[in-house]
């Protein structure tokens, strides 16, 4: 089944299930990127399948491989990118304390040299190239940044500075006593600022991984030379595989708001005369000073 005919089908049968519109969409989506890569025909995968598929989801609803779809269940789909030559870069979302119990799980599982993180660097933009240069040059902090606030940063820094001579004459009275300092600009513009280790990336290897990339010692340990900033894809673009964990507070959030749904409840009287109904756990966190 082509990905035309798969999307002909879920829009027929979204006119007659109006109510699953949104999740067959979400679906439709990442099975759009299966189809047209040529790597999983889903459509084929759901209808050859022998198992019993997940009712949680639209798709084989609308194959008429299971009877119903269960809203109430949570949509099970890995946010992924991937990269020119095969890579893909996988997010998956866990809870603050969960990430790091992730991740250690995989290095005693596979190995400290086959779970490395990944280097992240930033780089140095127009607006902040020309402060560092003003600030060396001693002019006042409120003078730069009123310089900076005009800048289109689509525009090069010369073209920045001739729109300053014809819209913002006093601007432009900074950058004429600063010129020769100012000047450098353009050669400062995408320097490397910074390098750490990215937040939440995460690479799984069979071997070693540095039989595959070059590795950097970081202060938190060994990481991939191949760094990331914003849209740069180099790991993607060479093949390799990146997880992120990423740790969303939130979700530590609804776990505990799940754990004291059950929770017996107590009456207190605060300091100030205020009466509280709290659970157990928040007088034995208090208690404990968390």
């Amino acid at each position: 089944m082509t990905f035309e005919d798969l999307k002909k089908l879920v829009a027929q049968k979204i006119k007659e299930y109006p109510e699953y519109k949104d999740r067959a969409l979400k679906e439709l989506r990442r099975a759009k990127w299966l189809l047209e890569d040529e790597k999983i025909n889903i459509a084929d995968e759901i209808l050859n399948s022998k198992k019993r598929c997940d009712d949680r989801y639209v798709l084989p609803f609308f194959l008429g491989k299971t009877d119903k779809v269960d809203l109430s269940k949570p949509l099970e789909i890995v946010q992924i990118k991937r990269g020119g030559s095969g890579g893909l870069d996988i997010d998956t979302d866990f809870e603050p304390k969960a990430k790091e119990a992730a991740k250690q799980m995989l290095i005693e599982k596979y190995g400290p040299e086959r779970v490395m993180g990944v280097a992240a660097y930033g780089t140095v933009g127009l607006a902040s190239a020309i402060k560092d240069i003003l600030r060396k040059c001693e002019v006042p902090f409120k003078e730069s940044n009123d310089f900076c606030k005009e800048l289109d940063e689509e525009l090069s820094f010369e073209e920045n500075m001739k729109m300053y001579a014809e819209n913002h004459p006093v601007l432009y009275e900074t950058y004429e006593r600063n010129k020769a300092y100012l000047d450098f600009t353009p050669k400062i513009i995408g320097q490397v600022r910074q390098v750490g280790q990215h937040a939440g990336g995460c690479l799984i290897m069979d071997k070693p991984v540095w039989e595959y990339i070059p590795v950097v010692h970081t202060k938190d340990g060994v990481a991939s030379a191949f760094v990331e900033n914003g849209g740069n894809t180099e790991l993607d673009e060479l093949g390799v595989i990146k997880y992120d964990f990423l740790a969303i507070t939130v979700l530590e959030v609804i776990s505990n708001a799940v754990e004291s749904v059950d929770e017996e409840l107590v009456k207190i009287e605060d300091d100030d005369g205020i009466v509280k109904i709290v659970s157990k756990s928040y007088l034995q966190n208090k208690a404990s000073g968390v």
